[in-house]
């Protein structure tokens, strides 16, 4: 408490968006201090980011796009610490809509995103050269896809929590003909794992 009432009796000799941010993690103890700074955005009303700009974290995350009402909401680009980064559409603070992510690896998934996961139709692809384009729940493979396998190997079918459905697909080899299920097949390269953790959307919210 009486750190609140040092800023509010110093605001004259703080900038007026540094102030609001200030006073936004005092009132508001859950919100994480991450905050670092802002630029090139204008605010509403009340003060909070609205428009275009670009807020960096003390972290060394950074969002650059669009904002509404201090939330990241329309289109930008997070950039992680560790060389992550996602382009694309945002609402209410987690990615949705359209976007494309890049793990620090150089693995990728576009496509869509509901609530800050991958849910819906999209492409992953992975750094050893495995395609799979298809479906996806909750960052899982999900539903009706196809598989390419680096050395030209593809399996289409249906996938269940990141699972093959046994009995459910077929696997083509390279320049020969299908055949119905695919048999047993080395997928530690294949599978999302850390990717999956990564990209759970875990990343601060900017304060209001």
């Amino acid at each position: 408490m009486r750190k609140k009432k040092f800023l509010l009796a110093n605001q004259s000799a703080l900038p007026k968006k540094k102030l609001i941010l200030l006073l936004s993690l005092i009132i508001d103890p859950e919100r994480p201090s991450q905050m670092a700074s802002m630029k090139d955005s204008g605010t509403n009303k009340t003060d909070q980011f609205h428009g275009k700009g670009k807020f960096k974290f003390n972290c060394g995350d950074c969002y650059e796009g669009d904002w509404v009402d201090g939330i990241m909401e329309g289109k930008g680009t997070y950039i992680y610490a560790d060389g992550a980064q996602y382009e694309g559409e945002w609402l209410n603070g987690l990615k949705h809509g359209s976007g494309k992510y890049t793990w620090k690896d150089g693995g990728t998934y576009e496509g869509d995103w509901k609530v800050g996961k991958q849910n819906g139709k999209g492409k992953h692809m992975t750094t050893d050269g495995n395609v799979y384009e298809g479906y996806f729940e909750d960052n899982l493979k999900n539903g009706l896809g196809t598989l390419t396998y680096e050395n030209g190997d593809e399996y289409k079918g249906l996938w269940v929590k990141g699972e093959k459905k046994e009995g459910d697909g077929t696997y083509t080899k390279k320049n020969e003909e299908a055949i119905d299920q695919a048999p047993n097949h080395d997928e530690s390269n294949e599978e999302q794992g850390e990717s999956d953790k990564e990209n759970s959307d875990s990343e601060t919210q900017p304060p209001s």
